[in-house]
This record gives C-alpha cells, sequence and structure tokens, in this order.
C-alpha cells in the first residue's frame, strides 16, 4: 500500500460522501421532474461503492483496531484515537508507579520490622537473597559469556 493508493481511497471517499449528500438534499427536496437526475445520481453512487470495492485488495493487510470504530461511533476525532491511547497509557503508567513505590515502602518497613523483631531470621534471608543475587550475577555472566563465544565462532568461521 502506497501512498497513492491512499490518495485515490480518500478521492473515492470523498466523491461518495459528496453524492451521498447529493442524494439526501435531492430526496428531501423531491419533484417529480428531477426523477430522472436523481436516478443519474444513483447510478454515480452505485459507481463510487464499485469503485471503493475494487481497491478493497490494496488495503487487505490494514488492521484497524475496533475501539477505532467505536471513537468514531462516539462522534470524535479518529486522528485524536492515538494521543487519547498514549494518555491513558501515561496515566496508567503513573498508577503503576505509584503501587510500585508503595510496595517498595511496605518492603523496607517489613524488613525493619523482621529486624527488630527476628533479627536472627533477618540475617538469614539477608544471606540468602545475597547468594542469589550472587548466583544470578553469575548466571547472566556466564550467558553473556556463551554469546560472546557463539558470536566469536560465528566471526571465525566467515574469515
Amino acid at each position: 500500500m502506497d501512498k497513492e493508493c491512499v490518495e485515490t481511497l480518500e478521492q473515492h471517499l470523498d466523491a461518495l460522501i459528496d453524492t451521498s449528500r447529493q442524494l439526501g438534499i435531492m430526496a428531501a427536496n423531491f419533484q417529480e421532474q428531477s426523477q430522472r437526475s436523481f436516478n443519474q445520481k444513483f447510478i454515480t453512487l452505485g459507481n463510487c461503492l464499485r469503485n471503493l470495492h475494487e481497491m478493497k485488495d490494496n488495503f487487505a493487510e490494514v488492521k484497524v483496531p475496533v475501539s477505532v470504530f467505536n471513537y468514531i461511533d462516539e462522534g470524535k476525532n479518529p486522528l485524536l484515537y492515538t494521543k487519547d491511547c498514549l494518555m491513558k497509557t501515561l496515566k496508567k503508567n503513573e498508577e503503576i508507579k505509584g503501587k510500585i513505590v508503595t510496595l517498595k515502602t511496605f518492603r523496607d518497613l517489613l524488613l525493619e520490622e523482621l529486624n527488630k523483631n527476628f533479627p536472627e531470621d533477618y540475617d538469614a534471608y539477608i544471606r540468602i537473597r545475597q547468594a542469589e543475587a550472587e548466583e544470578a550475577a553469575m548466571a547472566a555472566q556466564a550467558a553473556q559469556s556463551m554469546q560472546n563465544d557463539d558470536f566469536n565462532q560465528m566471526e571465525m568461521k566467515k574469515e
């Protein structure tokens, strides 16, 4: 799908909208002597729809979220959809950050109380956490080393 296809689609949609508007006006003020031009507008409308139908394969890969259609149904500008999605994401991100801060504060208070009331258990917990952190660091270092070895072997094969 290129820019030219999109521009052609816009032109066909504009023609469809204009023809539909003209048909609505003609129907609202219908007079018997305007039957011929009214019929001609219906033919034009059919041609507009046919043109759109012929273009459908150019846009087969385009995926539009259903929420965009809901947005349009609510009378909102679909061009503002992305902006609103980003604003909702930022708001949710702030909520999550707040929860993280609250959980970290709770964790710190819990550890402080654990240290006051159960100092031996607190020391054992700290030792376990340090051992786990050291194991995780060594595992990450080993994984990085393996990746580097794989990369070096690939480079040698190229040469």
